[in-house]
């Protein structure tokens, strides 16, 4: 409680109050400065009336008292004061004599201490201050595991701002001080929403420095309570770190899915709210992103299963490119699944998305497009025609031959998919809108064996459908055949035919006795005509699987 009286007092009256002999008549005053530093926190003109020189020296005078209650206010005094003015701090000698306090018979004195040292740490670029970041560890952990809810709320606070500085303790030191079991704890708390806060951007924090801090995050029951806040809370701050919490939870590589799970249909409940704040609906569709990128069919299943999807493909068209991105992204890794998992994002309008997608201007856009477009190229048939039917296909061969390289490897891949698995007549449609001259620009020796592979599989599959065009339309030769050659193809498999690789050598020769060949049968075992089993390992694919 503050005396009405002080709010009146000018700052050098304040400070003479500090003098005062009586305990109490200190600690108001000290509540009524603390109370000015917050406001003045960020306005020039209020830091200008307030002589941070001469107040550092008296709360450096007064953190020494032996009265419990005047060094835990003069402590947060200076933490408030080097929020704005560090280096005035730090001239001020003030770190040496918090320094003092972290060895305090008084575990709320400590934490204060500890938490102003790392204050004046994040705000000034000092160096290292002279302070053990072991010592400061040790005290936070106490005061997160032994504290009451006012100290726990302040050691909170000090974790995520030691967290955040260079020099702050390894990872390992802040799991073997045993902070996350009660971090979790308090996460149950709906009663205390700032220490909830603080609670969720550690244990963040934490999950996000690999998988076994992850996992052990997860081992002590995190994912109930952090489900219940995204669930009930209505706070903006609240929503985005619990939504980068469970994003950190479930990143790859990939943990324990009965662990994770449960936050799919939660996840799939929350993301269709209207109005959602934009870095929420990005955090929720990069989670679930985790789910269908690196996961089996039974991730991708449980995303599917959700009844998210729909929801997914309005995302695609949102009006920023982030949340774009990550539903794309989401959506392109369903389309790894099985083909009863592609024909649910599909039905959901899909291919409608992602004809848009191939026109956005967002360079990361078009390729995520053409990711989930080479996917559904390796479909069924009925999967590879409503692509087709689409008209995207000469807006997919454009940007395989004009868009910057990394999205125009992409499109050819998708393309390549499409003759590579394409009927007869979806190859000569594919043909007519100018493939031959892309796909031969996959045959260069420095490519992945996965993609030449793909590629000569293609280059079998041209001179096969050409092969039945020439015969049905009673032709010379081998119209397609005349098109690989006009495209430099002949010549880059002949250098294929010497590759390091076997597989590569074989293909390739046989492809050169096919293209030798006056117009000859070019039915070869290095593919197969319209099939729609998933069975090879250039057949599906995401961003990840690539480099």
């Amino acid at each position: 409680m503050i005396w009405p009286d002080l709010e009146q007092l000018t700052i050098p009256q304040l400070i003479k109050r500090l003098s005062s002999p009586f305990s109490l008549s200190k600690v108001n005053a000290l509540r009524e400065l603390h109370r000015r530093l917050i406001l003045a926190k960020g306005k020039k003109e209020s830091r200008a009336a307030i002589d941070a020189t001469l107040i550092a020296a008296v709360l450096v005078r007064l953190l020494k008292s032996c009265w419990r209650s005047t060094a835990i206010e003069a402590a947060k005094c200076l933490a408030a004061m080097a929020a704005a003015e560090a280096d005035v701090v730090i001239e001020a000698g003030v770190v040496p004599a918090l320094q003092q306090q972290l060895s305090s018979p008084h575990l709320d004195v400590r934490v204060q201490a500890a938490c102003a040292i790392c204050t004046i740490a994040i705000k000034t670029h000092k160096g290292r201050l002279g302070v053990s970041k072991t010592s400061l560890l040790g005290v936070i952990s106490s005061g997160i595991c032994k504290g009451d809810p006012s100290i726990q709320l302040i050691a909170a606070m000090a974790l995520r701002l030691l967290m955040c500085i260079q020099w702050g303790p390894a990872m390992p030191g802040i799991i073997d001080a045993g902070v996350i079991q009660p971090l979790v704890a308090v996460l149950t708390d709906p009663a205390r929403p700032h220490l909830q806060y603080e609670a969720a951007w550690a244990l963040a924090n934490i999950a996000g420095h690999g998988p076994f801090p992850r996992d052990l995050v997860l081992a002590a029951g995190v994912m109930e309570p952090l489900l219940k806040v995204l669930h009930d809370s209505k706070d903006m701050w609240m929503l985005r770190t619990a939504t980068w919490a469970l994003s950190n939870l479930s990143q790859n590589p990939q943990p324990p899915f009965e662990l994770v799970s449960p936050a799919v249909p939660v996840v799939a409940e929350l993301i269709k709210t209207p109005d959602q704040d934009t870095e929420v609906l990005r955090g929720w569709c990069r989670m679930l992103s985790y789910f269908t990128q690196e996961g089996g069919d039974e991730r991708i299943g449980a995303v599917v299963d959700s009844g998210v999807c729909g929801r997914l493909v309005e995302l695609m068209r949102h009006d920023s490119h982030k949340v774009q991105r990550h539903a794309l992204r989401t959506v392109g890794g369903i389309t790894r699944g099985t083909h009863e998992q592609t024909q649910v994002v599909i039905e959901c309008g899909a291919i409608a998305a992602l004809k848009a997608s191939l026109s956005s201007p967002n360079e990361d856009i078009r390729k995520e497009a053409c990711f989930a477009i080479f996917n559904i190229m390796g479909g069924t048939r009925d999967q590879r025609q409503a692509v087709i039917d689409s008209g995207m296909v000469p807006q997919l061969v454009f940007i395989a031959t004009t868009d910057v390289p990394s999205v125009k490897q992409v499109a050819l891949w998708a393309v390549m998919h499409g003759v590579g698995r394409g009927s007869q007549a979806q190859v000569e449609y594919l043909v007519g809108c100018g493939c031959v001259g892309p796909l031969c620009d996959l045959l260069v020796d420095g490519a992945q064996v996965v993609i030449l592979n793909g590629a000569l599989v293609a280059i079998n599959k041209l001179l096969d459908v050409g092969h039945q065009v020439q015969v049905r339309d009673g032709l010379p030769q081998n119209p397609y055949r005349n098109l690989i050659q006009q495209a430099d193809g002949q010549r880059r498999i002949s250098q294929l035919a010497h590759h390091a690789d076997g597989g590569i050598r074989i293909r390739s020769r046989g492809l050169l006795f096919l293209l030798a060949a006056d117009g000859g049968d070019t039915d070869t075992d290095v593919g197969s005509a319209d099939s729609d089993a998933r069975g090879s390992d250039w057949e599906t694919m995401s961003e990840d699987s690539v480099e």
